[in-house]
């Protein structure tokens, strides 16, 4: 290592020419080997505090230059930080921060002021020394008398995950998020204990804001939403990632007479299920129904994201899903992995070959989720719902209970129907729990008369034509598009006759047709189902006044009569 240009750097540095000084240790840090940078931590770091404890603002390249230094020192990223540094350039950063809230006067973040480089270098320091605390400085650092301190800089960093202008800005905060909540793996008891106390604290506000980035709109980024879930995993990972004991099936806590370790009583278990639970099921209400595209792989990453969260819940966070309220929560988490695994099992022919990784992952997740051993290999070139995933009683029971919410949404959607596309994701939601049910739970939805009454009723109405109009398409050659009405696999397309052409109230794509009409078919398509199906559908269309309903449900008649016979020909 040369020790002359070193040397001249902290010259500079004790004579407080910062800018110099600075660039010359950049230098440093760059041509030397990563061994000697513990070394150079040690020589530089009380120098380099002098600068950021001057009670003075400085400009946002020197703060980032500043920042760029201790990037370099903490690249090596092994355990050589101990407690006393550790909190210090902590705190000096807390310091930092409370300066820029105190002097710059705006309505704006304080942070505001820097440029997204000083802040993108910043967090990624941060990111870096938590990789490089010793034993002993994790346990100092995540102490309860530390607690404000990593408040305040997760707060700080929630924010710019927020509201920063910079899409690169706001994933650099959330991974310091993730790695503020697992900086090391859980191997050491003791440490994972502290760390996941402290993390419980900071749950509320954490949750709270991933749930609005994730819900948030649709300009925020699918990047952004990715590290969001991802911080979110690691934060639940912390918190409630215990194990099971194989023989009790109870939970381990493996708690220590640690003071700092003592939060997590029954009473706290309780509420925080509550809490959690509705940020869980708000979420993926949003992002099955408002936010993904119709075709799962147009969100590939966001998708593929939202199933990892979901298996994390699932199958590594057992204590969230323990009591009344956990089983609740454990219910809306498998319900939307089988909407998002019975993707693969779609009755719409789609001519492009999709990745389909987000419905791979839900495969295997709901694979582990029964059988508890050996993940099955799915092929990704034939995806089919794994056999011992759909004989579960378990996984039935919550597939109707879904399927019969999405019914009950769909019916309180429909008198109010104003966007189109909500009307097709729902829908398709619908379609895929039924193409998931085997004919054994389609019976017990076509017995419970009056919600099928209901669904029927509701698809009848979706059909009613426009009677001012007679065309749905300006483009004749459109037509054939909506041929299709049956529910069938790929191997298995059965087309009607199409009679007529006329426009609907509730829709114009022709998508929308199909869904409803491949519903249809679903449901007739089986023994014990065509009968029932045909006969609501004739109550349905005698019950209201002056036939306004019955070209509806002919229409549904005949796409059921169609999936009937498809399904006799497979």
């Amino acid at each position: 290592m040369a020790m002359d240009p070193l040397f001249h750097a902290c010259l500079q540095l004790r004579h407080g020419h910062w800018e110099k000084g600075m660039q010359k240790l950049l230098s440093c840090t760059q041509s030397s080997t990563k061994n000697d940078l513990p070394m150079l931590f040690n020589i530089s770091h009380p120098l380099l505090r002098r600068f950021i404890c001057q009670n003075v603002i400085h400009k946002s390249d020197s703060i980032e230059l500043f920042y760029r230094v201790y990037g370099n020192l903490f690249e090596l990223q092994t355990a050589f930080v101990e407690p006393i540094n550790a909190i210090q350039v902590l705190d000096d950063l807390s310091s930092f921060l409370f300066l820029l809230s105190e002097k710059v006067k705006t309505v704006e973040p304080p942070w505001n002021c820097l440029s997204d480089e000083c802040c993108l270098v910043m967090f990624r320091t941060v990111e870096r020394l938590l990789s490089c605390l010793t034993k002993d400085a994790l346990l100092i650092v995540y102490s309860s008398e530390q607690l404000p301190l990593l408040s305040h800089i997760c707060s700080t960093a929630l924010e710019m995950a927020e509201f920063s202008r910079s899409r690169a800005v706001r994933v650099q905060a959330l991974q310091t998020i993730r790695h503020l909540a697992q900086p090391i793996s859980r191997g050491d008891c003791m440490v994972a204990e502290r760390i996941s106390a402290v993390v419980a604290q900071l749950l509320p506000g954490v949750s709270q804001s991933l749930y609005r980035i994730v819900t948030g709109d649709s300009k925020i980024g699918s990047t952004v939403k990715e590290a969001a879930f991802d911080s979110w995993t690691a934060t639940f990972l912390a918190v409630f990632g215990h194990t099971l004991e194989p023989e009790t099936s109870c939970i381990t806590f493996n708690r220590t007479d640690d003071p700092d370790a003592q939060l997590f009583t029954d009473g706290w278990y309780t509420r925080t299920r509550n809490r959690v639970g509705k940020l869980i099921q708000l979420t993926v209400d949003n992002l099955l129904h408002v936010q993904l595209e119709l075709d799962w792989e147009e969100s590939h990453r966001l998708s593929t994201a939202l199933v990892r969260w979901l298996t994390c819940i699932l199958t590594e966070c057992p204590v969230l899903l323990q009591t009344s309220v956990g089983l609740t929560i454990r219910d809306a988490v498998v319900g939307a992995l089988i909407a998002m695994a019975a993707e693969s099992e779609s009755s719409i022919p789609d001519p492009v070959d999709r990745p389909a990784s987000s419905r791979q992952l839900a495969h295997r997740a709901l694979t582990c989720f029964v059988q508890s051993e050996q993940v099955v290999e799915v092929q990704p070139t034939c995806l089919p719902i794994p056999q011992s995933v759909t004989n579960s009683r378990l996984i039935r029971k919550i597939a109707t209970t879904s399927l019969c919410g999405q019914v009950n949404s769909l019916i309180s959607l429909c008198p109010n129907l104003l966007d189109e596309t909500q009307l097709q994701k729902r829908l398709r939601t619908i379609l895929g729990y039924l193409n998931f049910l085997d004919a054994e739970s389609l019976s017990v939805l076509v017995s419970s008369r009056d919600l099928f009454h209901r669904l029927c009723t509701s698809l009848a109405d979706l059909l009613c034509f426009n009677t001012s109009s007679v065309e749905l398409f300006n483009d004749p050659p459109q037509l054939d598009f909506l041929s299709s009405s049956s529910f069938v696999r790929a191997r298995n397309t059965m087309q009607t006759v199409h009679l007529f052409t006329k426009s609907f109230t509730a829709f114009r794509d022709p998508k929308s047709l199909r869904l409803i009409q491949a519903i249809a078919g679903r449901i007739a398509g089986q023994e014990n189902t065509v009968d029932l199906f045909l006969g609501t559908c004739r109550d349905v269309m005698m019950l209201q006044t002056g036939g306004i309903l019955r070209n509806s449900c002919i229409l549904l008649i005949t796409a059921g009569l169609s999936g009937y016979l498809a399904n006799g020909k497979s």
